[in-house]
């Protein structure tokens, strides 16, 4: 005996629905709200972490790809945003297959997604004029490679009779930029400037005077 949909009437293919009725009754994907936190200076926190971010309409993008949710073929998504103050209005369309239907589905849902913003780690050490490390360059210029390693990590300048020294929040970032004044033919001199204690831990500032 030849089945037919329960629904519209036509053969029926996969249980008692027609393909198109079956696919209905099927969710394509799934997506929920989410927020974001997010620093004026071009930084989100993600995973435990700030990371950094060129562009926040592409960022919100790409993280709204990244919460689809599906145990289905998606072959095409498109996303596109509204935004009304810190609430993003996030359409989200895709198209793709649910087995064994070999017909496409085309599925739509809005979501919302509200920034958060607030200092990163970073910028709160640079607004406590922080620092664990200093660059007191004397008579000599810093090339530029080196000035951009370091130009996010900077807390302060101040002008010394025979240069300026520099302030930096992150001895690693420091360790790095010390190692390449090495290879360019710098001649470094290293002290400490003791802190205090941590969790039972001696603190200190590494110096590091530079000149050629």
């Amino acid at each position: 005996m030849r089945r037919i949909c329960i629904l519209c009437g036509k053969p029926a293919e996969i249980d008692n629905f027609c393909c198109d009725c079956w696919l209905k009754t099927r969710e394509l994907f799934n997506i929920e709200g989410f927020e974001i936190i997010a620093c004026e200076c071009g930084s989100y926190y993600y995973k435990g972490e700030w990371r950094r971010f060129e562009n926040l309409d592409e960022l919100i993008k790409q993280l709204v790809r990244s919460r689809i949710e599906t145990g289905n073929e998606i072959v095409d998504v498109d996303v596109s945003l509204k935004k009304a103050g810190n609430v993003y209005t996030v359409t989200v369309r895709a198209k793709g297959y649910i087995k064994p239907c070999k017909k496409i589905k085309e599925e739509e849902k809005t979501i919302r997604v509200r920034v958060r913003w607030r200092k990163c780690e970073r910028c709160r050490k640079i607004l406590s004029n922080y620092y664990e490390a200093v660059f007191q360059i004397r008579r000599c210029e810093i090339p530029q490679e080196i000035a951009n390693m370091i130009s996010d990590y900077i807390s302060k300048i101040e002008e010394q009779k025979n240069g300026f020294d520099i302030y930096l929040i992150d001895k690693k970032i420091a360790k790095k930029a010390v190692k390449r004044f090495k290879e360019l033919g710098f001649k470094i001199k290293v002290s400490y400037e003791y802190v205090g204690i941590k969790k039972g831990k001696r603190l200190y500032r590494d110096i590091y005077s530079i000149t050629r």
